[in-house]
C-alpha cells in the first residue's frame, strides 16, 4: 500500500516538492 502512495504522491505533486518531503520525511525518523 506505501508504494502505492508513493507512485500516486509522484503524480500528484512536482518531482523537486516530493524529493524534499521524503528528505524530510527520512530527517524526522532520525529525530525519532
Amino acid at each position: 500500500v506505501r508504494k502505492e502512495l508513493e507512485a500516486n504522491a509522484i503524480e500528484f505533486y512536482p518531482q523537486r516538492e516530493f524529493d524534499e518531503d521524503m528528505e524530510d520525511k527520512i530527517e524526522n525518523d532520525k529525530i525519532r
